[in-house]
């Protein structure tokens, strides 16, 4: 909450002392390129060179519930025709 936001746009209150702002998770460009697998590792390990620590300490299941919330507060990605 505090860096992705009360409502995962990327707007928490720490926003304003990154170099890159926390993603947005709102956004509908970002769901459709974004897999389960990334999420996960991204939100296990952190992510090089940014702001984004790892949380290891949520443990496996925690972690996959995480990244199912992630990934749900984007529109779902539209099916390709």
């Amino acid at each position: 909450m505090l860096c992705h936001g009360e409502h995962a746009d990327g707007n928490g209150p720490r926003r304003g002392g990154f170099d890159r702002p926390p993603r947005d998770f709102t956004s509908a460009t970002w769901r459709a390129s974004a897999t389960p697998s990334q999420v996960f590792l991204a939100v296990r390990d952190g992510i090089t060179g940014s702001a984004m620590p790892g949380w290891v300490v949520l443990g496996e299941g925690s972690l996959w519930d995480l990244t199912a919330y992630v990934l749900s507060v984007a529109p779902p990605p539209r099916a390709v025709q």
